[in-house]
């Protein structure tokens, strides 16, 4: 097979596509057993080309970038491309990139929610923020997948906002594990300390699901910096109980106990 480093524009498209897409010579040379990713050794040889082979190679994989939105490639396939795109920090992707993101058209497609968060991913990879408008709108585009993407977007925009929205998006133990497995990343972008994380996760844990609560709750005590424990409401059914025992008062009357006088050296209680 030709050296990638001196194929043309096309040929290295070509030689993209199948390596990425495991079809072809170009995805037997990848090696499995060694753990190797298909879009490793790409990355490699663009973070070592020259300059007429980066100039090649960014046309080759900003042509498969538009294609990968035109007809939607398998969910595996455009991971390794976007993978590709995110070790090259190739920021003159985030322009296709966010066609295919907005595009409400690629969500017909049978994989099309998943090619819109995995470009999505990318895009705040590679330092695209959005709009807020956009990133509150991903629940009802998607659903209730992908919610550590849809915090990561909506923490660009707004931390407090972001954590206001983890009763919505935290809807069981694998989802507020998504978001959490986010959040050092998040904090080190937004410059924010385990303080200030701290107090928005106070803010918010009273209102999440139990399992997810748990979830937050122990992710703070593992760095020391512990939630406080919420009041308990008082239960109503207890307190009408009490009330229908008592009179209809509303809390029980205690005598305390008091001195009153020595009786044989002896202290006497009222």
């Amino acid at each position: 097979m030709k050296d990638p480093t001196q194929m043309t524009s096309s040929e290295l498209t070509s030689w993209l596509r199948e390596r990425l897409c495991s079809r072809g010579t170009a995805a037997a040379d990848v090696n499995i057993r060694r753990g190797e990713a298909p879009y490793e050794r790409p990355a490699a040889l663009w973070k070592s080309g020259s300059e007429d082979f980066r100039n090649n190679f960014r046309r080759a994989v900003l042509h498969l970038v538009e294609e990968a939105g035109a007809a939607p490639w398998e969910p595996a396939h455009f991971n390794e491309l976007v993978l590709l795109l995110e070790a090259a920090n190739l920021w003159e992707a985030v322009s296709p990139l966010e066609t295919i993101a907005q595009s409400r058209g690629l969500l017909q497609h049978e994989h099309g929610p998943q090619l819109h968060m995995l470009a999505r991913r990318t895009l705040l990879a590679l330092g695209w923020k959005g709009t807020l408008e956009f990133w509150l709108a991903q629940k009802q585009w998607v659903g209730n997948r992908w919610p550590g993407i849809i915090f990561a977007g909506l923490a660009r925009q707004d931390v407090e906002l972001a954590f206001s929205q983890l009763p919505d998006l935290a809807t069981g133990r694998e989802a507020m594990r998504e978001i959490l497995n986010m959040l050092p990343g998040l904090m080190r972008a937004a410059n924010l300390g385990i303080s200030e994380a701290r107090a928005n996760g106070q803010r918010v844990v009273a209102s999440l699901r139990p399992e997810a609560a748990e979830l937050l709750r122990e992710w703070f005590r593992l760095r020391d910096y512990p939630l406080e424990p919420n009041e308990a409401p008082a239960n109503g059914n207890l307190r009408a109980a009490l009330r229908a025992a008592l009179g209809n008062e509303s809390e029980p009357r205690f005598r305390n106990a008091t001195l009153r006088g020595r009786f044989n050296n002896d202290c006497v209680f009222a």
